[in-house]
């Protein structure tokens, strides 16, 4: 039900909704950080943005959607890098950016690096070298994929 923190403001109630923090905001955690209603939705962290985990870093609810990192900007792992949800949508490097181009989803489909560059899936698929070139081996050279599939050769300059 409805419950009030020691300043009669809302709080989150048992089913983690109605949540506000110490300053009135939405969301936060015993500590006044960041925090999620048990469906991982109506999420803020410590100034109203959306979406923070227990780190105050970026976060995704269990369907993987409406994901911010601690700035309020599109989606972030847990190390900042490129990531996606289990749909591939609402894709962001570590800087914040959309990555529209670059999206992954759970079957490794249209990936992209740290950079925010294109890079290959698990599949061997759609590959390209850190510079967003196509299909790279470990020296940036022209390699075929794990089948191979979409094989060339060698180019020397």
């Amino acid at each position: 039900m409805n419950v009030c923190n020691h300043q009669g403001m809302n709080v989150c109630n048992y089913q983690g909704m109605n949540v506000c923090n110490h300053q009135g905001m939405n969301v936060c955690d015993y500590r006044g950080m960041n925090v999620c209603n048990h469906q991982g939705m109506n999420v803020c962290n410590y100034q109203g943005m959306n979406v923070c985990n227990h780190q105050g870093m970026n976060v995704c609810n269990y369907q993987g959607m409406n994901v911010c990192d601690y700035r309020g900007m599109n989606v972030c792992n847990h190390q900042g890098m490129n990531v996606c949800n289990y749909q591939g949508m609402n894709v962001c490097n570590h800087q914040g950016m959309n990555v529209d181009e670059c999206v992954c989803n759970h079957q490794g489909m249209n990936v992209c690096d740290y950079q925010g560059m294109n890079v290959c899936n698990h599949q061997g698929m759609n590959v390209c070298n850190r510079q967003g070139m196509n299909v790279c081996n470990h020296q940036s050279m022209i390699v075929c994929n794990h089948q191979g599939m979409n094989v060339c050769v060698t180019i020397k300059g």
